[in-house]
């Protein structure tokens, strides 16, 4: 909670460049530059890849930006973000009044930063007393002139499958092919995980007939279909990611063990309990010797959402060992 005198009003909220405006997020270097509009009403930041005018420019932030507001080369130039300042009050808000900070939702080069994890923005502020602008003021913290905001992305996959795949079962039968939404169980910034799906008690009748848990909205829309409330709308399963751990040693997945993407839809007309899901699934099968114990996959997959698309971190999937009857006596 920040603390001022009733006397400092009228905060305003902009930008703060260090180092020039030269910052590293995820494996690119950016220089930013920051325009001004309407005496502190908004701030406008940019940013450009460093170098890539020529010459080695930009490599500062009036190369970006210049002082006078001009954006240098616009075509290789993004809007990232925009901070609108609004002092006044309403009781609607947020749809009007308060300062705010928004993200560029068309850019792409905004929506990589913050997928990268690695996006933090400085934020300086003063105000006026008794809003009178001769008397400025600089709101400090901890003793300096700006804070730091770390981006979070709003959705990450969860660490493990929520079910795995049976070694040595028939195509159809239980094991051999899951939904991606059981493989790559999500949650959001506030740790909330996305509703599970399963077939109606009825039997699937068509895609999208089935029951969902809490927040399932976050998966899907009201028709039941993708680009629910985060804007998922793929979700592509990575095979050259694949890893096992097969003999207890982490490796490529063997060529004898087929993991394949298909098309979204019920597993087996006869297996009503098997749902999957609209992203599609993935299925087993272990052209090989059968598994004698239980195994562990960590597989990997490319999600792509209003926000852009990010690669989850591995996610383990478990393997039962084949099972095989006991010979009649």
């Amino acid at each position: 909670m920040l603390k001022l005198d009733a006397s400092v009003n009228h905060l305003v909220y902009s930008f703060k460049l260090l180092n020039n405006g030269v910052e590293t997020i995820g494996d690119t270097t950016y220089v930013f530059g920051v325009k001004e509009i309407g005496a502190g009403a908004q701030y406008e930041l940019y940013a450009a890849v460093k170098g890539a005018f020529g010459s080695n420019k930009p490599s500062k932030s009036t190369e970006v930006v210049k002082a006078d507001g001009t954006i240098v080369n616009a075509g290789k130039t993004e809007l990232i973000a925009t901070i609108t300042n609004d002092n006044t009050w309403t009781p609607n808000w947020p749809a009007g009044g308060r300062n705010k900070v928004e993200l560029n939702p068309s850019s792409q080069r905004a929506k990589y930063m913050l997928n990268t994890r690695d996006l933090k923005l400085n934020f300086s502020v003063y105000g006026y007393v008794c809003d009178d602008a001769s008397k400025k003021v600089t709101v400090t913290f901890q003793g300096n002139d700006y804070y730091t905001a770390q981006y979070i992305r709003p959705v990450t996959s969860e660490s493990a499958a929520t079910k795995g795949f049976i070694d040595g079962v028939d195509r159809g039968e239980e094991g051999s092919i899951r939904s991606i939404m059981d493989l790559v169980p999500m949650k959001d910034w506030r740790g909330r995980v996305f509703g599970q799906a399963k077939a109606t008690k009825d039997g699937p009748t068509a895609v999208g007939d089935f029951e969902l848990g809490n927040y399932w909205n976050y998966w899907l829309n009201a028709y039941n279909t993708v680009g629910g409330y985060y804007g998922i709308t793929k979700i592509e399963f990575l095979p050259n990611e694949s890893q096992c751990d097969l003999n207890g040693n982490k490796q490529a997945v063997p060529a004898t063990i087929v993991l394949k993407q298909e098309a979204a839809g019920y597993t087996s007309a006869l297996k009503k309990d098997q749902f999957t899901s609209p992203f599609g699934n993935v299925s087993y099968k272990n052209n090989g010797t059968a598994l004698q114990s239980d195994i562990n996959l960590f597989l990997k997959f490319k999600v792509t959402y209003k926000w852009g698309e990010f690669i989850t971190d591995e996610i383990t999937v478990p393997v039962k060992a084949t099972t095989i009857a006991a010979p009649r006596k």
